[in-house]
Order: structure tokens, then sequence, then C-alpha cells
């Protein structure tokens, strides 16, 4: 996708949310709606708002991956700190209970808040596309020698094998409908491949034993 078809789709994915902030706020402006009724649309305001902030800030970070304009500096970071404070931080935001397990330790020289994002993504995308009451995700960490080998596992919903490398182009969506009920743009695999190939890893998926994917990102140092 070029950056012409990237700018046509980024106004495409915009005008929904703002269609719908527009449309409920003249219904309560007009007082068509009042009451408690007003407070459950400027609740959809606020979702949508949110939701148009979101993609805003994800289209920053994509274009500035790929122009090479932000997050240059890289460091030393130990992989278990990062994956407990993304933990920590998709608990607040989204608000869902889910099981997390940590098997082994290692450090990845990177950028932190690249690698942060890359992180954050992969664990929201296993307990968004998940429909079981008990969500799972294993996270295994395995360095040896000059290899990193960092393992994701869900018992999520899955993706069928010839929709895996799909996944990762700007905007796509394997379930539409079940994408947008959730307020997915389609952007948050695309950036995890921007954000692998800025710092020399390889993202890929595959089965998971437990019945979802398995998302596998590997480093060579």
């Amino acid at each position: 996708m070029d950056n012409k078809e990237i700018i046509k789709m980024s106004a495409h994915e915009m005008n929904s949310p703002i269609s719908v902030i527009h449309g409920y706020a003249d219904l309560i402006e007009c007082g068509i709606i009042k009451g408690n009724n007003a407070m459950t649309m400027a609740g959809k305001i606020k979702k949508e708002a949110k939701r148009l902030s979101r993609f805003v800030d994800e289209m920053s970070v994509f274009t500035g991956i790929m122009e090479g304009t932000v997050y240059a500096e890289r460091l030393w970071i130990n992989i278990e700190d990062v994956l407990e404070k993304v933990i920590e931080k998709v608990r607040e935001d989204i608000k869902s209970d889910f099981n997390v397990q940590i098997l082994g330790s290692g450090r990845i020289y990177a950028n932190r808040e690249l690698f942060k994002i890359l992180i954050t993504h992969i664990f929201e995308n296993a307990i968004i596309y998940n429909e079981s009451s008990n969500i799972k995700i294993i996270c295994n960490i395995c360095s040896h020698d000059d290899r990193l080998l960092l393992t994701f596992e869900d018992n999520g919903i899955g993706i069928e094998e010839e929709e895996r490398k799909k996944v990762f182009e700007c905007f796509y969506r394997e379930n539409k409908e079940y994408s947008r009920k959730l307020g997915g743009n389609g952007m948050g695999l695309a950036i995890c491949r921007e954000i692998a190939e800025a710092e020399n890893m390889n993202i890929s998926i595959s089965d998971s034993t437990m019945g979802g994917i398995s998302v596998v990102i590997e480093k060579l140092f």
C-alpha cells in the first residue's frame, strides 16, 4: 500500500467516528435527546472521540516509524519489566480480566517505547479477539547466545492460516464486523510489523497450543 492509499484509507477510517459524533451531538443540541438519554449519547460521543484520538496517535507512530523520525534511541531492556508494565496498563485500559503466565527471562536491545507499543498491541489483540470466559496468555522468553525468541500464546478465536500474512497489512481486518464492533481499525499488527522491521526483528503468527494464535518475535544480536 503506497502513501496515497494510506492517506485515503485513513480519511475513510476517521470519517466513521466523526459522523457518529456529529450525529449524536446534533440530536442533543436540537433537544431531541434529553435527560438520561442525553447522558447515554454523551457517553457514546466520548467513546467515538477516544477511538478517533487513538487512531490519530497510531497513525502518527506508524508514519514516524516508516520515516525513521521517532524513537531512535536504543538500549538493553529487561523484557520482564516491560511485560509487567504493559500488562498493568492494558488491564487499566481494557478493564477485562485475563491471566498471564511469563516463562523465562532475558534482555533485548531495542527502543523501549517502540517495544512497549509492540507488546501492547499483541496483548490487546489476544484479549479483544477472545470469547473465552477465562482468557489466558502465555509469554515465553527464550534467550540463547545471539538469538532471542519471544512467544505469546493465547486461547482466543484464532486466525485462518491463509489470512496470517495479510493481518500485518494496513487497515486489514480478517473479520470486519467483529473488529469494528470492538473498535479496531486494522492498524495494530501493521504497526507491530513496522516496529519489528525497524528493530531488526522478525514477527510471525502460527497456531497456539491453547487454540488461539501464537505470535513469535525473533531477534538476532
